[in-house]
């Protein structure tokens, strides 16, 4: 036994399994434990930027018009759309309680700039021709009274003084009742009484009036727009669009169909996307250059990889960051991403070919000036795809 220990002892002393790791190693280790420590948190920290804004200059006059307009009224809506099959069926009374209580809850919910319903905007017009209501009986009110205190101040008597109240009240009637009866031909104006809900939303026709049309796009569908705030992020965005997917699957609409749609809805099922398929298909990008290069006998086997292995460090040490820098990724910069394995990897070969340091370092610093000049660009995507590749 003894014997056969001495043995293994001997080769492996022979193989160099006994001798500790040189300082180069353990420097060389630590860098690459620098780099892992570095590049994973900033991968994960990295976000995409799916909106439109990034395609367009801050200082162009339409894109300070649009900001303007959101800082007003939100950016672009996110779009609830509701169908039935039944006609009219969405505004009956207990669906428009329903719809009021989701554009509630919507509402209420983070980074909400503005709601927009036919609930709700059936609720102020109701509120509004109530309050109106209300005024105009405390002007009646208002004008029997002052016709009585002025017949006692004429000496009337307490009789007289209600008959004079009467007719004041009749000729109020009189002027106003018909233009009132007009007014409101469906009666009281409450959610609650379905003919004046179809007489205000709907005309002879059975159509949506025009002014409805943005919230009743047809007789048998509504829409709610959900405005967000004014420069939402993605990650926001997408946090929002979840919210109010979440909000719509807990509201009961019956048998109605409803679609969560809208820009900000599109945005965030791209960005939601580039995250899956970005690393799949970086990851393809990889194995297809890699198998080039491992292939072709264009150098020894143990430096074929090298060009590629320089150039994925490289491209995740600029991702990462973007990451650390909470500056997200444009569509245009990620589509741009297969160009650095080109790039990266020529330099490399170049090296490995036996080219002067000093002309691969000139090359690589004219290249990286060349696309740094793309990072003067007023518009967000070409700067960012200067500074990346550069």
């Amino acid at each position: 036994m003894r014997g056969v220990l001495r043995r293994s002892w001997a080769c492996c002393r022979k193989a160099g399994l006994s001798r500790r790791p040189t300082r180069r190693q353990l420097v060389g280790l630590l860098i690459l434990a620098g780099v892992v420590l570095a590049v994973v948190p900033g991968l994960l920290r990295l976000h995409v930027n799916a909106g439109t804004d990034s395609f367009v200059a801050p200082s162009e006059p339409a894109a300070q018009a649009f900001s303007k307009v959101g800082s007003a009224f939100g950016g672009d809506p996110i779009v609830v759309l509701v169908e039935s099959e039944q006609p009219r069926s969405l505004l009956s009374t207990a669906s428009v309680s329903t719809l009021l209580d989701l554009e509630g809850r919507l509402a209420r919910s983070a980074d909400v700039a503005a709601v927009y319903g036919p609930a709700s905007v059936l609720n102020q017009v109701a509120g509004r021709s109530q309050d109106l209501l209300a005024e105009l009986s405390g002007y009646r009110d208002g004008l029997r009274s002052a016709a009585e205190n002025k017949a006692k101040a004429e000496g009337a008597g307490p009789t007289a003084a209600q008959a004079a109240g009467r007719a004041a009240e009749a000729e109020f009637d009189r002027r106003y009742g018909s233009l009132l009866v007009q007014g409101l031909p469906s009666g009281l104006p409450t959610l609650h009484n379905e003919r004046f809900v179809n007489t205000v939303v709907f005309n002879e026709a059975g159509e949506p009036r025009p002014q409805w049309r943005f919230v009743v796009p047809s007789p048998d569908s509504v829409a709610v727009l959900v405005r967000p705030r004014q420069d939402l992020d993605q990650t926001g965005l997408e946090r929002l669009v979840e919210s109010v997917q979440t909000e719509v699957g807990k509201t009961d609409l019956g048998s109605a169909d409803v679609t969560v749609s809208g820009v900000p809805a599109v945005a965030a099922a791209l960005g939601d996307r580039v995250r899956t398929e970005v690393p799949l298909l970086g990851g393809i990008a990889l194995v297809a250059v890699g198998a080039w290069f491992a292939l072709v006998r264009w150098t020894d086997k143990r430096r074929r990889l090298l060009p590629l292995v320089a150039t994925a460090i490289g491209t995740a040490l600029t991702l990462a960051a973007y990451g650390w820098a909470g500056h997200p990724l444009s569509l245009g910069v990620i589509a741009f991403l297969p160009v650095l394995l080109g790039i990266g990897s020529d330099f490399m070969i170049y090296l490995t070919r036996g080219a002067s340091p000093r002309t691969v370092i000139t090359a690589g610093l004219a290249t990286s000036a060349s696309f740094a000049a793309l990072s003067f660009s007023p518009i967000p995507t070409v700067r960012d795809l200067g500074a990346t590749l550069a």
